[in-house]
């Protein structure tokens, strides 16, 4: 980061205004709408939602990085309209350390993707912490300190970086149906039989948006994310991010369209299987063309907190989309074993007074 100094060079990238006009405050994005908002004097402005594009082609973005070119996190630098310093970051959105003012740079680093498309945040940060603190709620075993996190204080508004794949596929397959039967044997009872055939086809189906990780996490959102309301997806606009900090990817769309693929492949293997029929099935061959393939960066909202407990970190995550929370967090074992006990206590009791009264 470097200071204020009427000799500074000219930013290398453009950033937006997040400036209040009335009162030259903070501007922030106001979750579930289309508008900025001043936290000092509440000034509202609002800016108009563009056309989401279509996704990049794939191959043709390969094509033109097959030479090497930097697809990896690099630095931008982004003047400060508020004190004038200039901040070195790797993030799409950030703070300056000087005066707090929000950064939001509106070009991509060289080599890096810029976003296609954004679910903005529909949760607020107080509807977050009272998700939470239901959350907290609910987890009997949880050690006490996690009673006392404070929402107030370790809530953070991001949004994270998730690459959306689609793309076309033509499956060709071979393998065997069985079809069981039962079969009287002289002894009165019966015996099963499979009587097997051959059978192959060809499998067509189009997987829109599956979506993967751009971001290395210390949580596991596969699942979190497994069901993302994609209707709600809208082009990509840096008044969304005013406020909240956005992370860039370190996973390239390469890596990202591998591992969609992979997702995709263990569902044409249940298409497969369901298309060979019968009561048993074996899979011979399967070969599987993708084609149209198509990606887009997309920014996921949450909100984020993490505790230490015992030298370690745990984050929390809670969707700044649905407000579901998703997190792990470290169990109160003795209450744990007294609970376990005290079940098996009540079941003994239970069956000693069972025997008792059949008695």
């Amino acid at each position: 980061m470097t200071l204020p100094d009427a000799a500074s060079p000219d930013p290398s990238a453009d950033h937006l205004m997040t400036r209040c006009p009335t009162c030259s405050a903070q501007l922030a994005y106001v979750p579930g709408t289309t508008s900025l908002q001043c936290g000092s004097c509440g000034t509202n402005l609002v800016f108009e939602e563009a056309d989401i594009a279509a996704g990049r082609a794939y191959n043709a973005w390969a094509a033109e990085h097959a030479a090497g070119a930097a697809t990896r996190p690099a630095t931008v630098t982004m003047q400060c309209e508020g004190c004038g310093a200039l901040t070195d970051s790797d993030s799409v959105a950030t703070t300056c350390q000087f005066c707090a003012s929000h950064l939001v740079a509106l070009s991509a680093a060289p080599g890096m993707v810029m976003p296609d498309a954004v679910l903005p945040f529909a949760v607020t940060a107080a509807a977050a912490k009272e998700k939470f603190r239901r959350w907290v709620g609910h987890q009997f075993f949880g050690v006490k300190a996690l009673k006392k996190v404070n929402a107030e204080e370790s809530l953070v508004g991001t949004y994270l970086p998730y690459w959306s794949v689609s793309t076309d596929t033509e499956t060709q397959w071979a393998g065997k149906r069985g079809v069981d039967h039962e079969e009287r044997r002289p002894n009165g009872g019966t015996e099963t039989t499979t009587n097997w055939s051959d059978q192959s086809g060809t499998l067509t189906r189009r997987f829109d948006d599956t979506f993967v990780p751009g971001k290395e996490q210390d949580l596991d959102l596969t699942v979190a994310f497994s069901t993302l309301k994609t209707d709600d997806l809208v082009a990509y606009q840096p008044e969304y991010l005013a406020g909240f900090s956005t992370a860039r990817y370190d996973i390239d769309p390469t890596d990202a369209v591998e591992s969609a693929q992979g997702r995709v492949a263990g569902q044409i293997r249940g298409d497969v299987t369901r298309a060979i029929g019968g009561d048993r099935q074996k899979i011979e061959h399967l070969q599987t063309a993708y084609s149209a393939i198509t990606f887009r960066l997309v920014l996921v909202p949450v909100w984020m907190m993490t505790f230490m407990f015992a030298g370690k970190r745990w984050p929390i995550v809670i969707s700044g989309q649905t407000g579901a929370v998703y997190g792990k967090f470290p169990v109160n074992r003795v209450k744990m074993v007294l609970t376990v006990a005290a079940m098996f206590a009540v079941v003994i009791i239970a069956t000693l007074l069972f025997m008792k009264m059949r008695a």
